[in-house]
């Protein structure tokens, strides 16, 4: 009997792999490779040993794993093809076949998952799983040595540093508008190139020289954040050709090493993060050292502040962090409340008496409002034809345009927020609010769609927008600043080259290693394995 249900549940998930998501949805795959064959004895014989086996704990947490992944995956392969996910329940057939579809991964998944887990259960009890070294402040400089070493040509070769639009704004900030800066890009990590440009061009007249002080200051700053990083794994992970591999990735993967030379905030913003997450990991592994000790908190405190000082959103994250840490380290509930008024006085003074006394610009309300000025966009996007030419006057009060719809790119929200009448909003606040949720109201599943856009590369491991763009700058906007290598190296630039093509995107595992949406199903597995051998709080 147990065979049987195997062998109906393996054929069901097999046939729904059949179905392919395309620009005009659903297509039949191929239903003749013998790969179906071997993938089906793969399903039977997993689903088999489970129900023979009957182990509850690990059946219970492989099933969540299979089903969470699947249902990430049906939603972004539809954003990735179809830009919507509404098509999925137009017909009947649609619907069956998606059900199908998200079966078949969430059988994929759940068998790849008992598996997993059985054999790291077993490697576990084999293995003490506590730390195995000590913290070497020695190694970490060693590590950090090699690191900048392997990313010392990568500096050389694109000399002064690798400029976007975003860093172009902030380095004329910095270097030329000498009166007032905008908080446009991180007004913090402005005046910090400030202090660097400034100086630095003083003394040896030239701007390229200081724009190059700066990006070498970054790729050391993000060269030792890898270090001790590397550093903590040195302390628990056993098997050092996993660990050969790991330094591998942090040293030797080209988007690393592109990005520790290219001036752009989000790359602090990350690599702030990395800190961040550190921090924490060395508070889980001794409690009571960590918070008896003033310096650690105060570095906790300071990953955590840097981040809406790197980026405005940061604010977001640091905020929503809060309730997870109080719970985790609920026993340290006083030092942890110390740390975040610290956080919020530290912000607030900045924001609101440094910033304003140092004459810096503030960020416009529309940026603020990117999400719901993009679900206003993409409404009428989908449905200006249904619109009067009154409904589209009263939808787009509070923009510069009345054909708004035209500026709509799922994407980014660049193109519609620069309309934005940010004066008129800070008139009538309350109507803007009043406007969008009457759209909303009329066309909910556009307003989903339109937050799912923006965001499904997050947890969505195959998606193929960008990964590395080094963006465009106009260099006569600035009198001695060019692209001067002060090295070349050709498998460098064949690398970098190679890295802008399509092809690199289309490759089936190397952009994988950079997703954002794989180390999110990474982190819903360990989620799910930590369920299973009942360590809730290390989630």
């Amino acid at each position: 009997m147990a065979l049987f249900i195997s062998l109906v549940l393996g054929f069901f998930a097999v046939r729904g792999f059949r179905y392919t998501v395309t620009e005009e949805g659903l297509t039949m795959g191929n239903t003749e490779s013998f790969l179906w064959l071997l993938l089906l004895a793969f399903f039977v014989y997993v689903i088999f040993r489970s129900i023979r086996e009957r182990k509850q704990k690990i059946i219970g947490s492989s099933v969540l794993f299979g089903i969470l992944p699947a249902g990430f995956y049906i939603f972004g392969i539809c954003m990735e093809k179809m830009q919507a996910i509404s098509w999925m329940w137009s017909s009947t057939e649609c619907a069956t076949n998606c059900l199908n579809l998200f079966y078949s991964h969430a059988v994929l998944y759940y068998c790849f998952a008992y598996l997993a887990f059985g054999f790291l259960s077993a490697r576990s009890g084999k293995e003490n799983s506590s730390a195995s070294g000590y913290f070497s402040m020695k190694r970490v400089c060693l590590f950090w040595g090699l690191l900048v070493l392997i990313y010392l040509p990568w500096y050389l070769s694109n000399y002064p540093a690798i400029i976007s639009e975003d860093s172009a704004d902030q380095i004329r900030d910095a270097a030329i508008t000498i009166e007032n800066i905008g908080d446009h890009h991180s007004a913090f990590l402005t005046l910090m190139m400030r202090l660097v440009i400034l100086p630095v061009r003083h003394f040896t007249g030239s701007l390229q020289i200081a724009v190059g002080v700066c990006s070498f200051l970054q790729m050391l700053i993000m060269t030792f954040i890898f270090a001790l990083t590397l550093e903590t794994a040195w302390k628990y992970v056993k098997n050092r050709v996993f660990f050969a591999l790991f330094f591998i990735w942090y040293a030797f993967y080209p988007i690393n090493n592109l990005y520790s030379v290219t001036l752009w905030k989000d790359v602090l913003f990350s690599v702030c993060f990395l800190a961040l997450l550190l921090c924490i990991s060395f508070a889980d592994e001794d409690e009571e050292a960590f918070f008896s000790s003033r310096k650690k908190m105060f570095f906790l405190m300071l990953t955590m502040l840097l981040l809406p000082l790197m980026r405005h959103n940061g604010l977001s994250i640091t905020i929503i962090m809060a309730p997870g840490l109080l719970l985790r380290f609920w026993p340290h509930k006083k030092q942890m409340t110390v740390i975040y008024a610290g956080i919020l006085i530290c912000f607030g003074l900045f924001k609101f008496i440094a910033l304003p006394a140092l004459n810096v610009t503030t960020v416009k309300t529309g940026e603020a409002l990117s999400i719901l000025e993009q679900q206003m966009a993409r409404a009428m996007y989908v449905h200006h034809e249904d619109l009067t030419e009154a409904e589209m006057e009263a939808y787009t009060e509070y923009f510069d345009i009345t054909d708004l719809w035209t500026r709509y790119h799922s994407h980014i929200s660049d193109s519609v927020k620069k309309h934005f009448l940010n004066d008129h909003f800070a008139e009538d606040p309350l109507g803007f609010f009043k406007i969008w949720a009457r759209l909303g109201k009329r066309y909910p599943v556009d307003y989903i769609e339109a937050f799912l856009a923006n965001n499904y590369g997050y947890w969505f491991p195959e998606t193929r927008y960008w990964i590395y763009a080094s963006g465009v700058v106009v260099w006569d906007d600035f009198e001695d600043l060019h692209y001067a290598p002060a090295a070349r190296f050709s498998l460098l630039d064949q690398i970098r080259e190679y890295i802008g093509k399509e092809e690199f995107l289309e490759n089936p595992l190397i952009p994988l290693l950079f997703s954002r949406g794989a180390c999110f199903w990474l982190w819903l597995f360990c989620g799910c394995y930590c369920l299973y051998n009942n360590r809730r709080k290390f989630i």
